[in-house]
């Protein structure tokens, strides 16, 4: 594991500027402050390389679960089954294409997409100073707007690092070794919205193996690097995860294991409704007012009000 690593640019940094503004400038997703600190032709890469060192450790999560209380206020999105039909397992690119659904990926290596889905995302070129991140190689980056989020480890279930860009500027970098605790787990899904990162954390295999302490969503407050709330165990495992509204959905199961659907309060971490499935949950993608979801042995519509 890479150690955290501190740079500090001095040059980089105007008279009126505290190191703290470089670091953590006020409005959140915005490399301008660290852009316009360059002195010369050159500076929108040297900026970006100095980001990219400012490598921030984040705390470990509550194995346990650590949400907040829950502002009622909030409206929840609500889901209803609207229909089920069987699918016959290996037919996930016909779903992807039926539905035209895609995800928010913009780079990734196999086996986490597989080859038999190339229509399950649309790539796009990733700058060569992103490709990799302290000699560690990148295996998954998605896009959400002009954010992305970038993965890096030395295998797809193994990510070590994470950097969160802005039109391909890095503004944050974090060590996610915390996140693998005693456990080998895995950061297995990452969005931002409104200055939060979210990020699904699972182990790979029976919930036993890990005590029961596997499958969770957290999230981290992007402008002061804080872990916000930690989901309780048992929580997703599925390919992804979406956030509509004030709701993350998400899905948890496995072979001779319960399996559900959750949605989240987004705010607090709290469950706020429970859909039981008859098996495990693969993939959650919206589109026009429907959640469309993705089992292993069936295919799911839920209106979402």
């Amino acid at each position: 594991m890479q150690g955290v690593i501190i740079v500090f640019l001095l040059l980089l940094v105007p008279a009126s500027m505290s190191y703290s503004d470089l670091l953590f400038p006020e409005d959140g997703l915005n490399p301008n402050a660290l852009m316009d600190s360059a002195v010369d032709d050159d500076a929108g890469d040297s900026v970006n390389h100095a980001a990219a060192q400012n490598t921030i450790a984040l705390d470990a999560p509550d194995l346990n679960g650590a949400t907040l209380a829950r502002d009622s206020s909030k409206k929840q999105v609500k889901l209803t089954q609207k229909s089920k039909k069987s699918n016959s397992v290996d037919d996930e690119s016909n779903w992807f294409d039926q539905n035209q659904l895609r995800l928010p990926i913009i780079y990734t290596v196999e086996p986490y997409i597989p080859r038999w889905l190339p229509n399950a995302y649309v790539p796009r070129d990733v700058p060569e100073n992103l490709k990799s991140y302290n000699g560690i190689q990148l295996m998954t980056a998605y896009e959400y707007g002009d954010t992305q989020v970038y993965a890096y480890g030395d295998v797809y279930y193994h990510v070590v690092s994470l950097q969160i860009t802005k039109n391909d500027q890095v503004v944050r970098s974090y060590d996610m070794s915390a996140f693998a605790s005693r456990y080998e787990h895995y950061i297995a899904w990452a969005v931002v919205e409104d200055d939060v990162l979210y990020i699904q954390h699972t182990g790979n295999g029976y919930a036993r193996g890990f005590d029961g302490n596997t499958a969770y969503i957290s999230a981290i407050s992007i402008p002061d690097n804080k872990l916000l709330w930690t989901s309780k165990p048992l929580t997703a495992n599925a390919r992804n995860f979406i956030i509509s509204g004030n709701s993350v959905i998400c899905g948890y199961g496995f072979t001779d294991e319960p399996d559900y659907l959750y949605v989240l309060d987004k705010f607090s971490g709290e469950r706020v409704q429970t859909i039981k499935l008859k098996t495990g949950p693969d993939f959650i993608l919206e589109k026009n007012g429907s959640l469309y979801v993705r089992t292993y042995s069936d295919n799911y519509v839920f209106t979402m009000k």
